[in-house]
This record gives C-alpha cells, sequence and structure tokens, in this order.
C-alpha cells in the first residue's frame, strides 16, 4: 500500500526535476543546478524544521 504525499515530498520532486532539467538539457554542473534548485525548493531546510 502507498502512504500519503506530503508538502515536503512535493518539494523534493520539485527540487530534483529542475536540477535533473538544467544538469541534463541546459549542461550545467551538478552543484550549481543542485544550489539553484536549492534556492527555489529548499526541501532540506523544511525537513529540518520539522
Amino acid at each position: 500500500m502507498l502512504g500519503k504525499g506530503t508538502d515536503i515530498d512535493e518539494v523534493l520532486l520539485r527540487h530534483e526535476v529542475l536540477e535533473s532539467e538544467l544538469v541534463i538539457n541546459q549542461g550545467m554542473n551538478q552543484l550549481d543546478a543542485h544550489q539553484i534548485a536549492q534556492a527555489k525548493y529548499p526541501w532540506s531546510i523544511l525537513m529540518n524544521q520539522r
């Protein structure tokens, strides 16, 4: 049985999609892409606030 997603799950998914888009389609390096994605979708900060 699948569990119910949370708001943080959605933020993490959006973060990962953006990061992948920047690396694969824009040729950005992973670290820079991660920093941009983290600025827009700060899932790890949200996790620490729980």
